[in-house]
């Protein structure tokens, strides 16, 4: 499966992006608005069908680091992802990999006061490596008909053909959109 899927993210690591054709950082961050970009589904690639989407990734990403924001369109071929439909998606892959790690009853992290981001962290992994196990190499997560996430685990064989699709200076368009009011 061969798609065209895009990326936004700030325009420094674009850069390095485009230079080495490869990327390094991980999904986890905090941005200035109080949103978090969490790895739900474990560490790997996670990107986007939609421009838009990852322009407003950009966005945040760009504002959470004080620079320009940039959009990478990428090709993806992915041999055997896992296909998500809807909201629910995501809650019954996370109670397969529950049942399947843990047959015979729950894991402690389950029970414990752990905080929110500790347990997106440890479910996201225990999912990754359910769908590793059962040979996936990755996700397309169909929310809508036009959208979909994509998850890379192997995102060094997987994505090529990455090229700039688009960046902007955020304070531009934060004028203009007052400008707009």
């Amino acid at each position: 499966m061969g798609v065209r899927v895009y990326r936004g993210i700030d325009y420094t690591e674009a850069c390095e992006v485009l230079k080495h054709q490869c990327y390094a950082s991980e999904e986890r961050k905090r941005f200035v608005s109080g949103l978090a970009a969490n790895a739900v589904f474990g560490s790997g690639l996670y990107l986007v069908s939609d421009l838009l989407v990852a322009i407003e990734y950009a966005f945040c990403h760009a504002e959470a680091s004080n620079q320009k924001a940039a959009v990478l369109r990428q090709d993806l071929t992915m041999r055997n992802p896992v296909l998500l439909q809807g909201r629910e998606g995501e809650g019954i892959l996370r109670t397969k990999a529950l049942d399947w790690r843990y047959p015979y009853g729950c894991s402690s992290m389950l029970n414990s006061d752990a905080p929110r981001q500790e347990y997106i962290l440890w479910s996201g992994n225990l999912i990754k490596e359910y769908l590793l196990a059962q040979g996936h190499d990755g996700i397309e997560y169909t929310l809508q008909d036009h959208f979909r996430y994509y998850v890379s685990y192997y995102p060094f064989e997987q994505v090529s053909n990455i090229e700039l699709e688009l960046s902007f200076d955020i304070e531009e368009l934060q004028y203009k959109e007052e400008d707009a009011i």
